[in-house]
C-alpha cells in the first residue's frame, strides 16, 4: 500500500514542481528581455550623450577659429589697439606688443581652425 500511495503522491509534486518551472521560465526571459532593452537604452543614451559632447566641442572649436580670425585681422589692419593693465590704466600696442599679440593669434588660427 506504501508504494501505491507514494506513487499517487510524487507524480502531482513532480507536476506541482514542472508546472511551477514553466511558470517561472517565462519571467525569467521577460526580465532577460527588460535587461536587455534597458541595457540597449544605456548604450543609445551614452551614444547621445558623446555626440552631443563632441558637437560642443566642435562649435566651441569653431567659434575660437572665427574669434582669433577676427583678432589676427584687427591686429593686422594697424588701427591703434589699447588693453587695461593692473592698475586701470589704458596702454597701446607698441609695434613688439602687437607683432607678439599677432603670433600668439595666428597659432591660434593655425590650431583651431583645422
Amino acid at each position: 500500500m506504501t508504494a501505491e500511495a507514494g506513487g499517487p503522491a510524487t507524480k502531482p509534486a513532480d507536476t506541482a514542481s514542472a508546472a511551477l518551472a514553466k511558470a517561472s521560465a517565462p519571467k525569467l526571459s521577460g526580465k532577460d528581455a527588460d535587461l536587455e532593452a534597458k541595457k540597449k537604452k544605456a548604450e543609445a543614451d551614452e551614444a547621445a550623450k558623446k555626440k552631443a559632447e563632441e558637437e560642443k566641442a566642435a562649435k566651441a572649436k569653431s567659434e575660437n577659429c572665427e574669434s582669433a580670425k577676427r583678432n589676427v585681422a584687427t591686429l593686422q589692419s594697424g588701427v591703434r589697439i589699447a588693453t587695461v593693465n593692473s592698475k586701470g590704466e589704458r596702454e597701446f600696442f607698441d609695434d613688439d606688443k602687437r607683432a607678439a599679440e599677432t603670433k600668439r593669434a595666428q597659432e591660434i588660427v593655425d590650431t583651431s581652425c583645422k
